[in-house]
């Protein structure tokens, strides 16, 4: 069972994965305005926590996991008919 929450959205906890190709993403943004708060957006699936900073990149994400994905690749071993040190696929 999944669990999906929100958090208010802290440049010292969070960070935005999806926005940059950095491996540890970016620090959040803080709100600019202190009445308006920037939420972060949470989902608990098997033991694993996706994190989102905003509603598009969940829906990006839904988006790409909705797709069907080939569970398996078939592999063809073909024998090699080259010269001396030249080996088959294994």
């Amino acid at each position: 069972m999944s669990k999906v929450w929100r958090e208010i959205a802290d440049p010292n906890i969070h960070s935005d994965f999806m926005s940059t190709f950095n491996e540890g993403g970016v620090p959040i943004e803080k709100s600019r305005d202190n009445l308006i708060q920037k939420w972060i957006y949470l989902a608990n699936v098997c033991n694993f926590t996706f994190q989102f900073s905003s509603i598009q990149q969940v829906k990006e994400c839904v988006v790409y996991f909705e797709k069907k994905r080939i569970q398996a690749l078939l592999v063809i071993t073909l024998p090699c008919r080259g010269g001396p040190g030249v080996r088959g696929i294994q």
